[in-house]
């Protein structure tokens, strides 16, 4: 006796030998290439229609990001026109301006004869 078959006859002495359950005796039903076919095409509906509904989701993700960065955007404008407004106020007052003649520009009221009058 080889010594292989000297494990393999041990092997079936603890396995119990020849007492293995019997394959079960059933058989695959055939369903056909027709059958096939649809459960394919159903299938594939399925998971394109997945895709198509994340996709979607996704695409309103991102709008609803880029609306918000917008208005951020859009608000942070109006806070900067406001503050260009008040600073153009301030430049356009007319105590800056003849504060800003008479210290820069050395410029003083003018005299009576100095006046012209346009009809």
């Amino acid at each position: 006796m080889t010594r292989s078959h000297a494990r393999s006859i041990a092997l079936e002495k603890v396995l119990g030998g020849n007492q293995r359950r019997p394959a079960p005796d059933y058989t695959v039903p055939n369903l056909g290439l027709g059958k096939l076919f649809v459960i394919f095409t159903l299938a594939s509906v399925l998971v394109l229609t997945g895709c198509l509904v994340t996709w979607s989701h996704i695409q309103v993700i991102t709008y609803n990001y880029q609306i918000s960065q917008f208005y951020r955007e859009q608000k942070e404008l109006d806070d900067l026109k406001r503050k260009l407004k008040v600073e153009l106020n301030h430049l356009q007052s007319l105590d800056r301006l003849e504060r800003l003649a008479a210290e820069k520009y050395n410029m003083a009221p003018p005299e009576p004869q100095q006046v012209i009058i346009l009809r």
